[in-house]
């Protein structure tokens, strides 16, 4: 489970490891601000893994949104 959408480094330890499901409350969009919108997210990063993730978004997505609340 992850508060906000994993970024690259985080994505990329992801699929080393080869976590088989993510759980993520929150995406990029949601947290304006924090993320560099020009990265690549985990979202265009998955198709690339090489092996088959399953993630759910919006999980808890209000009371993520509360810890990247200004």
């Amino acid at each position: 489970y992850t508060t906000c959408e994993p970024r690259v480094i985080c994505s990329g330890t992801i699929f080393a490891t080869k976590i088989p499901r993510v759980v993520i409350g929150l995406v990029w969009a949601d947290a304006p601000g924090y993320f560099n919108m020009r990265k690549r997210s985990f979202f265009h990063l998955v198709d690339r893994a090489g092996y088959p993730v399953e993630y759910t978004s919006w999980v808890l997505r209000e009371e993520c949104r509360k810890l990247y609340a200004p």
